[in-house]
């Protein structure tokens, strides 16, 4: 069982199907022998595939399974990621105050387990909600946090992955170069760790930069 949901979770980027297949065929076996804690896990599994497959009403339905499970079990962690894939759920569905809402919740619970690593993946999805909120101020801090926390365990991934949407919030505040160094560094960082996907969510933010530069040299030549 263990082997079926390791597998399912490696193959996820390459073969969604294949994944939700072989969860849900480890999902049956926890069930036929009453293993509980492994029905809870595969569960939130399942609701992060659905999740990347956008079918968010299974996602939703699989991760409040999974709470329950967890909260049978007394699974602090396993209750932190089940509210964090139903808050990221929410908030792709747009139902914005749930998904902070759950976000929070899951925040607080990793930070009493002293849990760095899923701090700073629900920080920079709190961020996004607050800059959908349009709270910058709270956007920028929780982004910042993100950072900090990722560089206590030398994440240089997670530090990365907070550096395009602070370049993002910095250009709709006008700081056109703040937003072009985060850029630059977070593309030295993917480099660094081979994310070639995280890098190509960078070299398009960069991308963007460079189109509001030039606009803005056009605009003063205009002007």
């Amino acid at each position: 069982m263990d082997q079926l949901i390791q597998a399912a979770y490696n193959s996820r980027v390459s073969n969604l199907p294949n994944s939700i297949s072989l969860a849900e065929e480890a999902l049956q076996k926890a069930i036929s022998i009453h293993y509980t804690s492994a029905e809870a896990a595969i569960r939130n599994q399942l609701s992060l595939f659905y999740f990347i497959q956008c079918d968010f009403e299974k996602s939703l339905a699989y991760a409040h399974e999974a709470l329950v499970f967890f909260k049978q079990e007394n699974d602090r962690k396993g209750i932190a990621l089940a509210k964090y894939n139903i808050g990221s759920t929410y908030y792709r569905t747009d139902n914005f105050s749930k998904g902070l809402s759950f976000m929070l919740q899951s925040l607080k619970i990793f930070e009493e387990l002293n849990d760095p690593h899923n701090m700073a993946r629900v920080l920079k999805s709190i961020g996004t909600v607050y800059e959908y909120f349009q709270d910058y101020s709270s956007a920028e801090q929780t982004y910042w946090r993100c950072v900090e926390t990722s560089r206590k365990i030398n994440d240089l991934n997670s530090e990365s992955n907070a550096y395009n949407p602070l370049s993002g919030l910095y250009l709709k505040q006008g700081k056109i170069e703040e937003a072009h160094t985060l850029v630059e560094t977070s593309i030295a960082l993917k480099e660094k760790t081979g994310d070639t996907r995280g890098l190509a969510f960078s070299i398009y933010a960069r991308s963007k930069v460079f189109v509001l530069r030039e606009n803005t040299k056009k605009l003063k030549l205009i002007c």
